[in-house]
């Protein structure tokens, strides 16, 4: 009778016990824009290759040598798909807005080209709808 009643006492004690903390939200494996980060070459654009077309992304800023352009990048992975939009340093009428996904050494980019804010989007990899333009860098 004694054992149990110490075991009652215990499983009570138990029920006054404090919750345990919550978990930290879960962050996600990488944040993208620091894993793109480097020199990139463009080898196909809609489907096609490119030839050798550079590319170099350091800190929000994507820089074409061969056009002597700059886009403001500015990355969202908390959706599904990923989103990114482009918006030229020199003038923000050339926004371009679409979707991302990176690959292990391979970064693929879906655009609608001069989209107006954001209404146009890409929201797939299909580079045949109109002003659609998808482009498949790997990393040098």
């Amino acid at each position: 009778m004694r054992g149990v009643l110490l075991a009652l006492a215990a499983l009570s004690a138990l029920a006054f016990a404090p919750a345990p903390l919550p978990k930290p939200a879960r962050q996600h494996q990488s944040d993208d824009l620091t894993s793109i980060q480097g020199d990139w070459v463009r080898v196909t654009r809609n489907g096609r290759p490119d030839g050798d077309y550079p590319a170099t992304i350091k800190g929000n800023l994507l820089h074409f040598p061969k056009a002597n352009f700059t886009y403001v990048l500015t990355l969202d992975q908390t959706k599904s798909p990923r989103q990114i939009d482009m918006v030229a340093s020199r003038d923000e009428k050339y926004a371009y807005r679409g979707v991302y996904r990176l690959e292990g050494a391979t970064l693929i980019i879906s655009l609608r080209l001069n989209a107006n804010g954001g209404t146009d989007r890409a929201l797939d990899f299909d580079y045949s709808k109109p002003g659609g333009w998808v482009g498949v860098y790997k990393r040098r």
